[in-house]
């Protein structure tokens, strides 16, 4: 299954109604695509179909549920936020591959958050560490981008910032969350000091420019 994993992680460097056919015609959507098929089940990237190398393996990605009839059809890409449980390819065939990115706050989708969610998917991207492939830093393009000093200030500098400043900013106005994060925060401003932006644990005001 290793192969697997590296087609999923393709989709971590790439970013209709379901179709019930009898004697599909593979011919209509096999002539111009030899390649391994990945479906994105539930669109994400809004491209009807595009081939994307990672390594040795080059697939066709496509958001066109058509192609699960494909001769070459390997896995079904769920994204998380737009995955409805009413709505999937069943019934599911005991070799079809489901992998899941999530890149989200688990709220969108809550069955996620449970067992019997989660292990519908042979493989998943979200901000678990437990996943297949975490997405803790998803947006990092390198790790000399988190080294880069275009950005960096000086302790000098900071020490005089907090003078009026806060170490740590908070900006949340969703207050209403399952993971209850404002309690986290709540707690942690016993021990350090936080300036709250957001309507949630208010206690300083944005700047006016």
């Amino acid at each position: 299954m290793n192969g697997a994993v590296e087609m999923f992680e393709i989709l971590h460097s790439s970013f209709g109604d379901m179709c019930v056919v009898d004697n599909f015609d593979t011919s209509i959507i096999s002539s111009k695509v030899d390649d391994l098929v990945l479906v994105w089940w539930t669109p994400f990237t809004g491209n009807s179909g595009s081939f994307q190398q990672c390594g040795d393996l080059k697939c066709f990605i496509t958001q066109d549920r058509l192609f699960q009839h494909h001769p070459k059809f390997q896995m079904f890409l769920f994204y998380g936020s737009n995955l409805e449980i009413g709505d999937l390819p069943l019934p599911r065939k005991s070799q079809d591959i489901w992998s899941l990115f999530h890149e989200e706050s688990p709220k969108n989708i809550p069955f996620l958050s449970h067992e019997e969610g989660i292990s519908l998917f042979n493989y998943t991207a979200t901000f678990s560490r437990a996943s297949d492939v975490p997405l803790t830093l998803q947006y990092i393009k390198s790790f000399e981008s988190l080294t880069d000093h275009q950005y960096y200030v000086t302790i000098k500098d900071k020490n005089k910032l907090l003078e009026h400043l806060s170490p740590v900013l908070y900006v949340q106005s969703d207050c209403d969350t399952p993971l209850d994060r404002d309690k986290y925060v709540e707690e942690l401003m016993k021990y350090i000091p936080v300036d709250s932006y957001g309507s949630c644990l208010h206690n300083k005001d944005l700047p006016k420019s």
